[in-house]
């Protein structure tokens, strides 16, 4: 419910933080 879709929104800015970092992003290439 609500609190899924905050935890979701949540999850997504952290992921552009992640991906945001060097060793990370080579990770993902």
């Amino acid at each position: 419910g609500e609190e899924f879709t905050i935890d979701a929104e949540y999850v997504d800015q952290n992921m552009k933080e992640v991906i945001s970092d060097e060793d990370l992003t080579r990770y993902i290439l």
